[in-house]
Parts: structure tokens; C-alpha cells; sequence
């Protein structure tokens, strides 16, 4: 019994992995039919952060706080897209900032069941795309691991 346990552990988060990606590219998926509202951008700023795990050394990311109205009231979000996040790729995220940057307008995309939740841009998350594919790949390393460990065990 003991022994199953830290198959359960691994599945377990494997599972959590792969749904988080789901959720996250589900999310990503639906604001393609949110509905727009013009919006403002109120501050944005480029970052570049130092990153002492990565070879370069370099993270790059667009920040950005924007405002909408929805049916009357006012909103502040700060997505850009779901699964944004930083990046290697300086000219990329640079060219996002300076689109930004020079919009005196940006579309909003919010949810119209809850209006405080927005984004920018409709973009395939592949970010959940690479969550599902790696947590699936955990359940099935752990899968084969906990076969081997079962059928041979440990003298």
C-alpha cells in the first residue's frame, strides 16, 4: 500500500498540471466570442528583468493597466491575453509594447458574466497547450515508473 502512494502523489499533480492548461486554454478559447467595448491605456511599461536561471540572463514582458466601461460602469484590468507571460524574445514583446503604446484606443474583450474580467487580445493560449502536453506527459512517465517499480520490485 505504502508504495502506491507516491503514485498517487505524482498522478495527482500531473492531473493538476494538465487541468490547470485546460482551464487556461478554455479561458483563451471562449473570450474569442467576448463581446468589445473600446478601452484606454492608462499605464504601460516595458520590462526587463534579470533572470539568474536563464543562460541570457534577460526576461522580457509588456505591462499594461487599461480602462472600459461596460453597461455603465467602469473597469480596470491589466491581461493582455491569456497565457501571456514574459519571454526570451526581446523584438516581440517590443513590438507589442510600441502597438500599445501609440493606440490612443485598445479593444477590450470582457466576459459578459463577469464584465471585470478582460483581455486585450484573443490569442491560442499555447501556454495551456504546453501545460496539458507536459502534465500528460508526467502521468504517463509516472504511469510506466510506478508499472516498472511494481512488476520489479526492489530486492
Amino acid at each position: 500500500m505504502s508504495s502506491i502512494i507516491p503514485f498517487l502523489i505524482f498522478l495527482i499533480a500531473g492531473l493538476g498540471i494538465s487541468a490547470a492548461g485546460l482551464r487556461m486554454r478554455l479561458r483563451s478559447n471562449n473570450a474569442k466570442t467576448w463581446p468589445t467595448v473600446p478601452g484606454t491605456v492608462i499605464h504601460i511599461e516595458f520590462d526587463d528583468s534579470s533572470d539568474p536561471v536563464s543562460s541570457d540572463g534577460t526576461s522580457y514582458q509588456t505591462n499594461v493597466t487599461y480602462t472600459y466601461t461596460v453597461s455603465g460602469s467602469h473597469y480596470r484590468a491589466s491581461r493582455i491575453a491569456f497565457g501571456y507571460s514574459a519571454s526570451r524574445n526581446r523584438q516581440t514583446q517590443f513590438e507589442l509594447y510600441t502597438r500599445l503604446k501609440q493606440s490612443s484606443s485598445v479593444t477590450v474583450r470582457y466576459n459578459p458574466t463577469s464584465p471585470s474580467e478582460a483581455t486585450l487580445e484573443f490569442v491560442p493560449c499555447r501556454t495551456g497547450v504546453r501545460l496539458i502536453a507536459f502534465g500528460l506527459l508526467w502521468i504517463v512517465f509516472t504511469i510506466v515508473l510506478s508499472v516498472i517499480s511494481l512488476t520489479h520490485p526492489a530486492s
